[in-house]
């Protein structure tokens, strides 16, 4: 398929269900170039997609680039890429339950390259508890490209996103890369997290390296 701005993957119908993994499995010779597909997956119908980010930070990475030829470049218990040298391909893996109640739609989108070569794999079951105890699972993708000098660089808001104006729900991780330029002298700002409207942050850290779990701006690998 070419030169479309999105491709359907699947149109899942069924009543109460939650996926329970989607994998895919790219070429590993056009992972680069694939890196800056999207994943858009729309819950129930809606009029607005609740996950539209690109492929690699939706893995747990912000890039395919794994310049130490590593078998995992992200090896967690929600999020894996695997690199399989022997049969030349990437596989990406991502088990977070994510509940839907009729119908649930994936597509690749943002490309004009030939996907031919990407297969896919979605795993979903019957949900085991009430609807009410559920909810969407969603992603957002930012791009800040110029951050300016002393202005707080944004990475989610959910005041009115997707039409909505009310949210409840819980953070469960980030992916966010800092530089292509592989500068790593910049980190030194504060992550902060402002929850249910209050004036300040209920979570504030140091520097955006110990974010990410590390204190020592990267110099030694970590597990």
């Amino acid at each position: 398929m070419l030169n479309k701005e999105r491709i359907l993957l699947a149109n899942i119908k069924a009543q109460s269900s939650s996926v329970r993994a989607i994998k895919l499995t790219i070429p590993l010779d056009k992972a680069l170039d694939l890196e800056q597909l999207r994943l858009v997956v729309t819950w129930d119908d809606a009029a607005y997609p609740s996950i539209d980010a690109l492929l690699c930070f939706f893995f747990g990475a912000g890039t395919f680039h794994n310049r130490d030829k590593k078998e995992y470049l992200v090896k967690s218990f929600p999020d894996n890429i695997w690199f399989d040298y022997l049969n030349r391909k990437v596989e990406l893996g991502c088990y977070f339950p994510m509940p839907f109640f009729k119908s649930v739609r994936f597509e690749l989108a943002g490309t004009k390259l030939d996907i031919s070569e990407i297969s896919y794999e979605i795993r979903f079951e019957p949900l085991k508890s009430p609807a009410k105890y559920n909810s969407y699972f969603h992603t957002i993708y930012k791009d800040i490209p110029t951050p300016e000098p002393r202005k707080d660089m944004v990475f989610l808001d959910t005041e009115e996103k997707e039409g909505q104006k009310e949210w409840s729900g819980s953070l469960v991780g980030t992916s966010f890369i800092f530089s292509h330029d592989g500068i790593l002298t910049t980190l030194e700002v504060d992550p902060r997290f402002f929850f249910d409207d209050s004036k300040l942050p209920q979570a504030y850290g140091i520097g955006t390296e110990e974010w990410g779990g590390d204190g020592n701006y990267w110099e030694e690998e970590r597990i």
